[in-house]
């Protein structure tokens, strides 16, 4: 399994509800009906050279400026140069480090046995989309129509598949997997919280990694390191392969 082959799709995934600028060396993630969110408003997939770090650096924030957003870096761990985390600390961006640290799993195990009591069911059309994109928390920073369209396209977009759980006929719980060349993301992981620790998420996440591995998938996920959606990923099979895989440095909109 090559890691650069998971980021590139990682790339990819990205340009499902949003634009992808690309440039050398790098790529601008924008969907402008989504003020506010850093997915997918940010720049990432860095592989720059060395001598032209800084000026990579001033396009990501005059791009972000002109848009009137803060510029935003997805820094995964492929990212080139090492000296990119002190340019950008130049030019003003800070690691959200208290975001949580963020790990890359990869199943290598066995397949996993969903809860028999718990029915997984995909999305197919706009009434299962919309009752996939009506699941979730409010958001501090997004408020409940942006989130509503951000899930709405997410789910809605080309190579997804969404997956609804049910518990006692009400919908429960939501994730997609979205899968490009072999590979298979399973991402937006949420359980309801009147339906959590009753096997929600081992019933998705099951079913998920049930249906792609039997294709021959690479399947992957990123989780909070330490945190107990990893601890049931684990035990489904999910091995973490890269630690600290993604940090995001942002340098909040001055409007000078």
């Amino acid at each position: 399994m090559q890691i650069e082959a998971i980021w590139e799709h990682d790339h990819h995934y990205w340009g499902t509800f949003s634009r992808i600028t690309a440039r050398s060396g790098y790529a601008f993630y924008t969907n402008p009906s989504l003020p506010g969110r850093y997915d997918p408003n940010h720049a990432g997939f860095m592989r720059l050279d060395p001598g032209n770090v800084d000026a990579v650096i001033s396009d990501v924030v005059h791009f972000f400026d002109a848009l009137g957003m803060d510029s935003v870096v997805y820094l995964d761990h492929k990212a080139a140069p090492p000296s990119l985390t002190a340019v950008l600390a130049h030019h003003g961006f800070a690691a959200m480090t208290d975001w949580g640290v963020v790990d890359l799993m990869v199943h290598q195990g066995g397949l996993p046995t969903p809860d028999a009591h718990i029915m997984v069911t995909s999305a197919l059309d706009a009434t299962d989309f919309a009752t996939w994109a009506n699941l979730g928390e409010t958001d501090l920073h997004s408020s409940t129509e942006i989130m509503y369209a951000l899930r709405y396209q997410e789910v809605s977009a080309n190579d997804v598949t969404g997956y609804i759980a049910w518990n006692e006929g009400e919908p429960a719980g939501r994730c997609i997997t979205y899968s490009r060349a072999g590979i298979t993301r399973i991402e937006s992981v949420f359980v309801a919280p009147k339906s959590r620790r009753v096997g929600v998420a081992r019933a998705m996440v099951s079913h998920a990694i049930v249906a792609s591995r039997p294709r021959g998938e690479v399947v992957y996920l990123f989780a909070h390191q330490a945190s107990h959606a990893q601890t049931l990923y684990a035990s489904l099979g999910m091995h973490t392969v890269v630690n600290n895989a993604v940090v995001t440095y942002v340098r909040p909109f001055r409007d000078e």
